[in-house]
């Protein structure tokens, strides 16, 4: 089986071109027309468009379907499967992570605001600081 793919039609309607691709196949003579509508046209957009619907075309006519008539097609949505709960050093990555962006963000308040820098938001910063360093580990280094 092979196709031949043949513009039969190209115009341009407002913004839109409208163009219909006749598809052949040369073994059986059989031919399907197919319309489309693009913004815009090429001469590599057509061949890319037609060679992959000639492949989609063979693919539907080489898959068999063997359900034969009349059996029952269950039609019960499949279930939901929650994700699997974080392991204990994935929630450590994000707990180290969320501290390092409160820590970016404090820093960057702090330093842009300078009245902002009290006792507490510096006690807040080193201890942001402190808890950084103690869970730090080198494959945080890929995620900064």
């Amino acid at each position: 089986m092979a196709y031949t793919a043949t513009l039969t039609a190209l115009t341009r309607v407002r913004d839109q071109w409208r163009f219909s691709i006749l598809y052949e196949d040369t073994d059986s003579g059989q031919s399907l027309e197919k319309h489309y509508r693009q913004n815009s046209v090429t001469k590599k957009q057509l061949r890319d468009l037609a060679r992959n619907e000639a492949v989609a075309l063979l693919s539907n006519e080489t898959t068999d379907v063997d359900v034969p008539i009349g059996t029952t097609i269950d039609v019960t949505p499949d279930p939901v499967v929650p994700p699997p709960d974080p392991t204990p050093e994935e929630l450590a990555r994000r707990a180290w992570f969320d501290d390092y962006r409160r820590l970016q963000s404090l820093l960057e308040v702090t330093g842009a605001v300078p009245a902002l820098e009290t006792a507490q938001a510096t006690t807040l910063i080193a201890s942001l600081r402190a808890s950084l360093e103690a869970g730090w580990l080198n494959s945080y280094l890929d995620n900064i």
